[in-house]
């Protein structure tokens, strides 16, 4: 039995009365809304229908919109909420997700569309909470393919509903069919797409379909008299009747096959008649090609899915008219082979009012929709109009899964789907306030630390100029958005000599003036933690103590990454070795765009707690060999060398070790602890105590808020290790925990997406946006010990001309400068 037929037993009579019961004890829910009424006051409504975008207030009642005008009088019963300055948007959704599914449901999938992915739905998952917190209302869930077609997809909702019922907003919403995502070759493309012509046709030959039937009929009427006389002569003989038993076992295998492949073909007959469509999940543009071709051919609805390589195709798919889902624009993990050198500026090709098409976030995990908006930003940052992007999750969507009598736009009659955010909702930093769902509130923001954006950062009338392509040698750079110490003001910048001369400042006459407008100006931003992909060329895995490896006598500064980290607006790294050492050896700072790359080579050594550096073939192998290891070091004892040197040579390697841990002793380095879980935390806690380590600093995505008022007590920062899109809220809610607590933070991340993906999900998740710019320029820079970071007399002239803020993942860096001198520009 399948795993969609066990959920579907699991949960069938008793199993969801129960459900249901409990559901209404845990949620408190019933058939109606959870408030009577509930009044969104004073907000700018996008409302993704004819009324456009106006400042104006929503009344809910009963689950439904009742009203929305520029003015409405609260009910006596209403709970009000004061939105100025907020965004209110329908409730976003995303057309291909995976939530409610468990992982074994999200893997397993089958050759035939008889499958629905309804039947694998767990009601008890608490994933949505997630989702919830950025906004998403409704998703669109299919089985997974391991064939050509997939199954049935239904579009659900978001929230703490409790039971399959409540869940499914529309059932049997589309068949789903895999091009190319398996095989690599054309060939095997082709296959695919000849099987699915080949299910079009046996459900379109209806005349075929009766000479079938008859004939099958015929064949039974002499196999049944064939089976009489066999009958009679087996009385004659009188033989045992296992070989009967034997052949209707056989039958019943092929009746069950037979059945199968009917309903196949009863659900293509329900294609044909346009009843659904077929959602082809396709991205190369031979492939592309072909299935309009089909649409064309059989007359059906066909939606282009995870469209990433129109290629040739561009002109086909606009000629079409079929609608499109296209994503992911943004991907934390590992790509897969039918999605790299994905080109996604196409889109911009072919945009029309007309064109129906959505993005969705593509992922695999449950969970893994939360980076819907960072699509969005992205998607925004590839130049799609802002206004189209918001359109293409929420009434796009709707009307594409069938569902925009219900959702999708603000209007009186709609369902209650609706998400308020502190900016625009396509910036993946602004935070969500509100976010409602079938007219319950299914996520709240602490009100007392959600502030909106302000009107100036909403202007129209913003113009944000990069600089020229050459420079003189001394100019100035003025800004209505200077950011200096997390904070953005108007300000000025005298260079001179790649040096930052003077900062606010009257210029001289003969200065050179180049006013940018609005244009965000920052310094430099730093990675405070990295490889850059480099760990196997900067990382001695022989000996666990590695105090004397000096991470920046590896680097290479002109490999790809190296330069796009560059491109991206990112100078300063905080060069890391590997974690495959206790004692790791010294971080040094790097600053990319110069020929002397090596600003410090040594700002700290780094101690690692953790799995990556227990090895069972030598010491140490476990927490307690780590803890016992590095309490060692700093009272001067090493470990024994499994290595064979000379007596010199080990002398001489043995002091630089000793060395290098009496100068994070003494205070002239810092100490870089990595730790993973709580029990890891508070072992360096008790080494840090020890040994007097001041201001030392935490590597961790774990528990750290948990631990907060600890690390807070004993002064130490926190670099925030990438957090991946499929968990991007838990981690968060820690990290504010520790931010809250005051500990300054800076950021790790073997590439920009990562540092920038992580810092962005922070100030969406109510990190104060200024703690988190400053964990990205100078307090990150501190935080490691590295020095010449930000706007002051005398520093290096290393900034960034952005279009936005660094914190919204749409925003491009207009001028990248070093020493004065523009390095890079997009």
């Amino acid at each position: 039995m399948q795993l969609y037929d066990r959920l579907r037993f699991a949960f069938s009579s008793f199993g969801l009365l129960v459900a249901l019961v409990l559901a209404s004890t845990v949620f408190g829910l019933d058939d109606e809304s959870s408030e009577s009424s509930i009044l969104l006051k004073d907000a700018t409504i996008h409302s993704m229908g004819p009324d456009g975008t106006f400042v104006g207030s929503v009344l809910i009642v009963d689950g439904k919109i009742k009203t929305v005008d520029k003015e409405i009088e609260a009910p006596n019963d209403a709970t009000v909420y004061e939105l100025k300055g907020f965004h209110l948007t329908p409730g976003l959704i995303d057309s291909r997700s995976k939530l409610w599914l468990t992982p074994t449901a999200i893997a397993e999938g089958n050759a035939k569309a008889e499958l629905n992915v309804v039947d694998a739905i767990d009601p008890w998952s608490e994933d949505w909470q997630e989702l919830a917190a950025q906004g998403i209302t409704s998703v669109y869930v299919q089985p997974n393919s391991t064939g050509a077609v997939g199954g049935m997809g239904a579009v659900l909702r978001v929230g703490p509903h409790g039971s399959i019922e409540k869940i499914v907003m529309k059932d049997e919403v589309a068949v789903q069919v895999s091009i190319g995502t398996r095989g690599r070759s054309s060939k095997d493309r082709f296959a695919q797409i000849q099987a699915l012509e080949k299910l079009l046709k046996a459900a379109q030959d209806k005349k075929k379909d009766d000479k079938d039937k008859k004939d099958s009929d015929k064949k039974d009427e002499k196999s049944d008299k064939k089976d009489d006389d066999k009958k009679e002569a087996d009385k004659k003989e009188d033989k045992d009747d296992d070989k009967k038993k034997d052949d209707k076992k056989d039958d019943d295998k092929k009746d069950e096959k037979d059945e199968k492949k009917d309903v196949t073909k009863e659900i293509f007959k329900r294609v044909l008649k346009k009843e659904i469509p077929l959602f082809v999940e396709v991205h190369h543009s031979d492939a592309v090609k072909r299935v309009v071709a089909l649409a064309e051919e059989f007359k059906i609805r066909i939606v282009l899915d995870g469209l990433v390589k129109a290629g040739s195709c561009i002109e086909d798919i606009q000629e079409s008219n079929l609608p499109i889902v296209v994503g992911p624009f943004f991907e934390s993990g590992a790509t897969p082979e039918y999605r790299k050198d994905a080109d996604l500026d196409w889109l911009c090709e072919i945009e029309t009012d007309e064109k129906l098409w959505a993005i969705s976030a593509f992922s695999g995990n449950s969970r893994g929709s939360q980076a819907l908006r960072f699509n969005a930003a992205a998607a925004v940052g590839c130049g799609v109009d802002a206004d189209r992007v918001l359109k293409s999750v929420t009434v796009n969507a709707a009307r594409m899964l069938g569902v925009g009598d219900y959702v999708g736009t603000i209007e009186a009659g709609k369902q209650a789907d609706i998400a308020v955010f502190s900016g625009s909702p396509v910036d993946s930093s602004a935070a969500a306030r509100l976010v409602i769902s079938h007219g319950n509130v299914t996520f709240e923001s602490d009100v007392t630390a959600m502030e909106s954006k302000t009107e100036s950062d909403e202007s129209a009338e913003s113009k944000s100029i990069a600089l020229p392509e050459r420079l003189p040698k001394r100019y100035v750079v003025k800004t209505s958005r200077l950011l200096r110490g997390g904070k953005f003001s108007a300000g000025s910048l005298v260079i001179e000599n790649g040096k930052v001369s003077a900062v606010d400042v009257k210029s001289d006459e003969s200065d050179e003036v180049y006013d940018l407008g609005d244009a965000i100006v920052t310094p430099g931003l730093v990675i405070a933690h990295t490889t850059l992909g480099q760990v196997a060329s900067i990382t001695d895995s022989m000996e666990s103590d590695a105090s004397h490896l000096r991470a920046v006598d590896a680097f290479d500064p002109t490999t790809k990454k190296a330069k796009e980290t560059l491109g991206d607006g990112f100078i300063h790294l905080g060069l890391a070795p590997g974690t495959a050492n206790t004692s790791s050896g010294a971080m040094g700072h790097i600053r990319l765009g110069t020929g002397d790359y090596v600003a410090a080579a040594t700002i700290a050594n780094q101690f690692v707690f953790g799995n990556s550096a227990r090895n069972v073939e030598r010491y140490p192998a476990s927490l307690n060999g780590q803890v016992r290891m590095v309490s060692d070091l700093f009272n001067g004892e090493l470990i024994e060398s499994r290595v064979y040197l000379s007596e010199s040579v080990a002398d001489s390697i043995e002091g630089e070790k000793i060395a290098c841990v009496q100068e994070v002793a003494s205070g002239k380095r810092k100490a870089i602890f990595l730790a993973t879980d709580k029990v890891e935390i508070r072992s360096i806690l008790a080494i840090a105590k020890e040994n007097n380590l001041e201001a030392s600093t935490l590597a961790s995505s774990g528990p750290v808020g948990d631990l907060a008022p600890q690390l807070a007590e004993q002064k130490f920062s926190l670099i925030v290790l990438p957090i991946g899109a499929n968990a991007l809220n838990r981690p968060a809610l820690q990290i504010k925990a520790a931010v809250d607590a005051g500990i300054p933070i800076a950021f790790a991340g073997d590439s920009a997406m990562q540092v920038r993906t992580t810092a962005s999900m922070l100030a969406a998740a109510g990190v104060p946006v200024e703690k988190v710019l400053s964990g990205l320029t100078e307090g990150g820079a501190s935080v490691v010990g590295m020095s010449d970071v930000g706007f002051k007399a005398g520093a290096s002239a290393d900034f960034v001309v952005w279009s936005d803020s660094p914190l919204n993942f749409a925003a491009k860096p207009l001028n990248v400068v070093v020493d004065g001198k523009p390095v890079s520009k997009k």
